[in-house]
Parts: structure tokens; sequence; C-alpha cells
């Protein structure tokens, strides 16, 4: 008899903001035992923002919890985000597989790459109470406050400072707060600020 494989799956966070398709379910972790020999593969799927997200190994009702010992596998305990590595082609087996090519900078993210989704339905529910600001000049702000962002993420990775946004400081507290209100910037303010700090 040869392996004995599970299936995780999950309905697809890319898609709960869009009502017709929420609930779609896609494979999140394959989990498969041989006598004392498990292999875990963690599903990686694109996100918009050119990163990588694997979803929570939530084990359902229905599943043996002493199939593999779960607590002890180093993907699913929560959510995560990668940087989009760099990939190159390799056969193993015979099978043509893509790898990172810098396989140390994808293992030294695994501690930072704890991701917190949006809450859509509580998003939906706070635009029902204030409406969105779809005026060119606030979709204008949100690029900008994104691109900001973004860039000083990548300048920092440059200079080998990781960078986060903290609920411990304020603008991270305001930054935090209104993304998981409204999934996006809430452009109250249009000024784009950021605070670096390195101990």
């Amino acid at each position: 008899m040869g392996f004995q494989c599970l299936k995780i799956e999950s309905k697809d966070p890319r898609l709960d903001g869009i009502d017709s398709l929420s609930g779609t379910e896609i494979p999140l972790h394959y989990v498969c035992r041989l006598s004392t020999h498990a292999i875990h593969l963690v599903v990686f799927h694109e996100r918009s923002g050119n990163y990588l997200w694997h979803g929570h190994l939530r084990l359902k009702g229905h599943i043996d919890r002493k199939f593999v010992p779960f607590r002890k596998l180093h993907f699913g305990r929560y959510p995560g985000a990668f940087d989009r590595p760099e990939l190159q082609q390799v056969a193993v087996d015979g099978l043509e597989v893509l790898i990172p090519k810098n396989p140390v900078h994808f293992l030294e993210e695994i501690p930072h790459s704890r991701f917190i989704e949006c809450r859509y339905k509580e998003a939906r529910a706070f635009f029902q109470q204030y409406l969105d600001d779809n005026t060119v000049e606030a979709m204008s702000f949100r690029k900008s406050a994104k691109e900001l962002l973004q860039l000083a993420a990548r300048t920092l990775k440059k200079l080998g400072v990781r960078f986060w946004l903290s609920s411990g400081t304020c603008l991270g507290t305001v930054l935090i707060t209104l993304y998981l209100l409204s999934c996006h910037f809430i452009p109250f303010s249009f000024r784009d600020e950021c605070l670096i700090l390195e101990s």
C-alpha cells in the first residue's frame, strides 16, 4: 500500500469581496503519510501586490487529528505571506518543478511571514454605514499611499532592514485599523507619511 493523503481546502479569500464568487474552495495543504514518514505540501497562491500566500491548516470535524503530528508541521499554524521569489526549474525524478533560486532568503522569511487577512464582511458593513470615497482624488491617494509603503519596504529590504506595520506605533495603529475596517486606505488625510525606526 502507498501513501495515504489528506487534502485541506478552504474558501478563497481573494474572492471574499466578490459576492458571486465567495465560497469558492481552493486547495491549501496536502499531507501524505507512509508508515512513520510524512510529506507536507503547502500550496502557495498568487496575491495582488506581487506576493505569495498560503492558508491556515484548519482541521475540519471529519479529519483524523492523529493522521500526522500536525503541531510539528512548519507551515499552516497561521496564514503566511512571502516575497515572490525568483524561481528556477529543476527536474526531480523526471518531474519538472519550480523552486526558489535563493532558498535561504525564502527560509529566512518563515518566522516573519504571518499574514492577517482583511475582514471583508466588516468592510462591507463599514461602507454601508460610511460611504466609500471613490473620487479621483481619493483613488489617487490610495494608489500613492500603497506605492509609498511598497517603496519603503523595497528600500529597507535592500538595506537589510525588515519592514512591517506595527500597531505599537501611531501610524501603524491608524493604518492597520483603517485597513481592517475598510480593506484599503481611507483618504481622510491627503498627506503621505512614513516613519522608520531602527534600533
